[in-house]
């Protein structure tokens, strides 16, 4: 039996018909034998409408409020699909971060996890549940960056407006910046490498940068052959590795196979 981790970000979750639809991909999963766990972000647009508020009330709001009012987002979305999966006769429940429980430091806004209690949990997808997580930890890719202690100039995947219609459109009203592009996530886990790897941030797209050559090695060794990168970027300014969707398929069989993927051996 595999114990799989399903994340969903707020577009996936952003309306109830999405939410129902989510619900059902769960079900089918775990009918294929799975131990399940969800990380739900919140609904759409609902984080950056709780943001607002809090300027709304205060240039300075208490970072330690914020945590809390941001995270009420992640905690309707959370109720909502456990309420889906049982509504399809599952046993699931929703799970917040306190009641795990996850152990951080107090930088509230920026937190550190300490650790985190995995027994409860544990039993309940033991038992034939579906735990579903709300994932309040970094609110975006720009909490991300401000954790990392650098800024948007650092990123290096240009403007891409979203796909999302609904999020395009709340966007353009701000002005686009990289945060907009559909992989400042990507490009944020990145930046993090190269602080990891004590690695200089500036051209971390570079096929020479050590974070490139990280990623690169992680990909042979899980596709069991050399790959070679191409010099120029993909659309979202990220390196492109040129066997890597050729072999994608080799990659999905080894998952099958319950070859397990560490990529902390290369941090």
């Amino acid at each position: 039996m595999k114990r799989l981790v399903l994340k969903f970000g707020g577009t996936s979750v952003g309306t109830i018909e999405k939410i129902k639809k989510v619900a059902n991909i769960i079900k089918k999963r775990f009918s294929e034998g799975n131990e399940i766990i969800v990380v739900v972000s919140a609904m759409s647009g609902v984080t950056d409408e709780l943001k607002a508020k809090s300027v709304s009330i205060s240039k300075n709001f208490d970072n330690k409020e914020l945590d809390v009012l941001l995270s009420s987002g992640e905690q309707v979305s959370c109720s909502l699909l456990s309420g889906a999966i049982i509504d399809l006769g599952l046993k699931a429940r929703s799970w917040l971060g306190w009641q795990i429980p996850i152990i951080t430091n107090d930088n509230y806004a920026s937190s550190q996890i300490i650790k985190i209690k995995t027994d409860e949990i544990s039993n309940f997808i033991g038992d034939g549940g579906v735990a579903v997580i709300a994932g309040f930890i970094i609110p975006d890719e720009e909490g991300m960056i401000d954790k990392l202690e650098l800024n948007v100039s650092h990123l290096e995947c240009g403007v891409h407006p979203p796909y999302d219609v609904e999020a395009r459109n709340r966007a353009r009203k701000k002005g686009f910046t990289p945060f907009h592009n559909n992989c400042s996530g990507k490009h944020s886990g990145m930046l993090s490498l190269a602080i990891k790897r004590g690695a200089k941030t500036d051209n971390y797209v570079s096929y020479n940068h050590p974070v490139q050559k990280t990623i690169k090695t992680y990909l042979e060794t899980q596709l069991e052959k050399n790959i070679t990168l191409y010099t120029d970027l993909d659309e979202f300014r990220g390196v492109s590795p040129y066997q890597f969707y050729v072999d994608l398929k080799k990659k999905f069989n080894i998952t099958k196979q319950n070859k397990r993927f560490h990529f902390s051996n290369y941090t």
